[in-house]
């Protein structure tokens, strides 16, 4: 069963693990022709990116960063997703890319430095593993592994100039390519109403949305995981053609709790997961001590040479380096708890079919 409430957190989870036990085979070649780059050599197409180099890259603060959302949204409305207006402005997600480098993101804090405490983990371990991540991503969004789109509901007279609400759903490819149907589980239950939504406002097609909050459960791996990004911006320049919008320099920026991490890392190596021939009860991560104090599990059992087998053994060498990586107390308590992300991205015109089950 196809489910997705919200689709950075999935596919940030997804990648982080594959990343992390993919030690085998060759490097694989770099994005396609005119795709996003998100390495170290990426040109900064936004003020705030950053150059590259460490992760200490000084930036002009932004002074657009908002504390609370243009607007704010409607309760949820009763009914079901076949209620839901399919024929609004929407856009397919066809380049998704993580920045891999901690010096290019967008100052998440206003303290006129780049966040994106991830892109520097994930950067590490893309090149230690000699595996592309960028490229597998790509792959998985050209073949419809992942297949996520927007919605545009304008609240003034123009999607172009005003406050604008956006929608993520879950697509399935059909036959036309440019025609989408929406899988039923991008809505809440029992409404007409995307499980995930956003605030957004635009300036001569330029979009600002969020910041927002973001928590849902997902069934990964054989076992339900709770993911939240926090503080989430979204930023992009619409254009209306095609009967949809386009999206160029489109980017997301929030905060992943490392303990989102720690339950997928542990639903995956537990009793229900891919890796439960590694004998875990509870999974591979202990927590019981904090997120100052994560402990890997010995293995009951051995896995052969797979990739499981493979992240039980780094598990050590790994697992101090995502905690290490945390860069934001979102709580207040004095641990950092929370890794910095940001990826960017591109869609083009969609026009949406049906509600599929």
């Amino acid at each position: 069963m196809h489910t997705t409430r919200h689709w950075i957190l999935l596919t940030f989870t997804l990648t982080l693990i594959a990343c992390a036990v993919d030690t085998g085979g060759s490097a694989l070649s770099g994005p396609p022709d005119g795709a996003l780059d998100g390495g170290e050599d990426a040109e900064a197409t936004r003020p705030d990116s950053g150059p590259s180099g460490s992760g200490d890259a000084a930036v002009e603060a932004d002074a657009r960063l908002p504390d609370a959302p243009p607007f704010s949204l409607a309760d949820p409305q009763p009914g079901t997703p076949e209620q839901y207006d399919l024929d609004a402005p929407a856009s397919h997600i066809d380049q998704l890319v993580f920045a891999l480098s901690a010096s290019q993101g967008r100052d998440l804090n206003g303290d006129g430095r780049i966040d994106n405490a991830a892109g520097g983990l994930l950067g590490t371990i893309n090149d230690l593993a000699e595996a592309d991540l960028n490229q597998r991503l790509s792959e998985q969004v050209a073949n419809g592994s992942v297949s996520l789109g927007l919605t545009w509901i304008p609240r003034g007279a123009s999607l172009e100039h005003g406050d604008v609400e956006l929608h993520f759903l879950h697509l399935r490819f059909t036959d036309d390519p440019a025609r989408f149907d929406v899988y039923a589980d991008s809505f809440l239950d029992g409404t007409r109403t995307p499980a995930v939504r956003f605030a957004g406002h635009t300036e001569g097609g330029e979009l600002d949305a969020g910041p927002s909050t973001l928590d849902v459960v997902l069934p990964l791996f054989g076992a339900s995981v709770e993911l939240r990004l926090e503080r989430t911006l979204i930023r992009g320049l619409l254009v209306q053609r095609d009967g949809g919008v386009a999206v160029t320099d489109g980017d997301l920026a929030g905060y992943l709790g490392l303990a989102s991490v720690i339950g997928a890392l542990n639903a995956y190596t537990g009793p229900s997961g891919q890796c439960a021939c590694l004998g875990l009860p509870q999974g591979l991560i202990d927590p019981v001590g904090g997120l100052g104090q994560l402990r890997c599990r010995p293995p009951g059992a051995e896995c052969g040479e797979g990739a499981c087998q493979t992240l039980a053994n780094l598990c050590s060498t790994v697992l101090p380096g995502v905690t290490a990586q945390a860069d934001a107390d979102l709580d207040g308590d004095g641990t950092r708890e929370s890794l910095s992300v940001y990826l960017r991205f591109q869609a083009a015109p969609a026009r949406l079919g049906g509600i599929v089950r």
